[in-house]
């Protein structure tokens, strides 16, 4: 049986055996870069607008999608929105349910703001973690803790 896949949306067979993402941070490079390849293969033009929408400083909402694409954006961006509902958890999917009106473009630009260790908020997370670092439990190992 063949699937049609309309305008606008990604394709299910090409992300149903990517692994969920539960917000680790050591994971989300490869896990993003799978998600962008699925897409890609799917439907390029959805790819390029969520490369697009991972450089926005500001919050996208649904007339910036249409100035960027036109109406093929917010159809994109609803598949995002519900593609990713399937294939995140834990703190990445808290992000996702903060998105109001199923825009996927901007829980992509959140959630790589976030987890991209390139991006300038990731940089001062990491920054912060190592001028705080957290307590040390009675009996842990230091080394082990200064290395993480």
């Amino acid at each position: 049986m063949r699937h049609a896949r309309r305008e606008g949306g990604i394709d299910d067979r090409k992300i149903k055996d990517l692994e969920i993402f539960s917000g680790s941070e050591d994971k989300w490079r490869e896990w993003s870069m799978k998600f962008l390849a699925a897409v890609k293969e799917s439907d390029p033009k959805i790819h390029e607008l969520m490369n697009w929408a991972a450089l926005e400083d500001d919050e996208l909402e649904e007339r910036d999608v249409i100035d960027e694409s036109t109406e093929h954006g917010v159809r994109a961006s609803t598949s995002i929105y519900n593609k990713l509902i399937y294939k995140l958890t834990g703190p990445a999917w808290s992000t996702h349910q903060n998105v109001s009106g199923e825009n996927g473009l901007e829980v992509w630009r959140l959630l790589n703001k976030r987890y991209n260790p390139l991006t300038p908020m990731r940089g001062l997370q990491l920054m912060l973690k190592v001028m705080n670092p957290h307590k040390l439990k009675k009996g842990a190992d230091v080394l082990t803790n200064i290395n993480k």
